[in-house]
C-alpha cells in the first residue's frame, strides 16, 4: 500500500521513509505499553489485547483498502 502512495520520482526514498517510520514507532508502542500492561493485567489479558488490535486492523485493511492488484498508477490515483 504504501508505494501506490507517492509519485514515481519519490517513491523509493518515500516508502524507506515511510517503512522505517512506521516500524520504529510501532517498536515504540509495544516497549511503552507492554510493561504498563503486564504490570497492571494479567499477562493473558495483556496478549489478548494486542490480539484484539490484530484482528480490528485485518478487518479494516479487508473492508476499507481498495484492492490495487493489476491496476495502473492513474487508476489507483482516481481512489
Amino acid at each position: 500500500m504504501i508505494p501506490e502512495v507517492f509519485s514515481n520520482h519519490l517513491r523509493t526514498r518515500a516508502v524507506g521513509l515511510t517503512t522505517l517510520m512506521f516500524l520504529w514507532e510501532s517498536n515504540w508502542a509495544v516497549g511503552q505499553f507492554t510493561p504498563i500492561l503486564l504490570n497492571g493485567l494479567v499477562n493473558l489479558k495483556t496478549f489478548r489485547i494486542f490480539a484484539a488490535i490484530n484482528v480490528i486492523c485485518f478487518i479494516f485493511v479487508g473492508k476499507i483498502i481498495p484492492e490495487t492488484k493489476n491496476k495502473t498508477l492513474e487508476e489507483i490515483e482516481q481512489f
